[in-house]
């Protein structure tokens, strides 16, 4: 869906509860999340935490600037519990060093892994 009906349900309907249930059941030793930070994913994180689980946050792009404009009031889709997140992760990743210096506000334990680049597709001049 697109417009705003496409972004609230992209805050609501995250992942299907039966997904939820069947990884809080039978919990990886690492879990890594990126992009959402709703508050389902948030409380779905603390549960796991508290179940041992290692929490990596991929913050791969920056949706912490508002990006729409709801009811006249700017809101950042996707991203209501981004701070929470960020401070409650054992590690964050992002692709720069904007979202770096964003994201180390929250927490420490943030590094860098840049975006890959096909350089078939991008081959720069060499510069003399």
């Amino acid at each position: 869906m697109k417009d705003k009906l496409g972004s609230l349900f992209t805050i609501i309907l995250t992942h299907s509860i039966k997904r939820y249930i069947e990884t809080t059941t039978n919990p990886p030793e690492v879990i890594i999340t990126r992009r959402s930070s709703t508050p389902q994913i948030y409380l779905f994180e603390k549960i796991l935490k508290r179940r041992g689980v290692k929490i990596i946050f991929d913050l791969d792009d920056a949706i912490f600037l508002h990006s729409s404009n709801l009811l006249g009031i700017n809101v950042r889709p996707g991203s209501f519990y981004l701070e929470h997140i960020i401070q409650n992760a054992n590690m964050v990743t992002t692709n720069g060093h904007f979202l770096m210096s964003f994201a180390k506000n929250f927490n420490e334990k943030t590094t860098i892994i840049f975006d890959p680049i096909d350089t078939e597709l991008f081959n720069p001049k060499q510069r003399i």
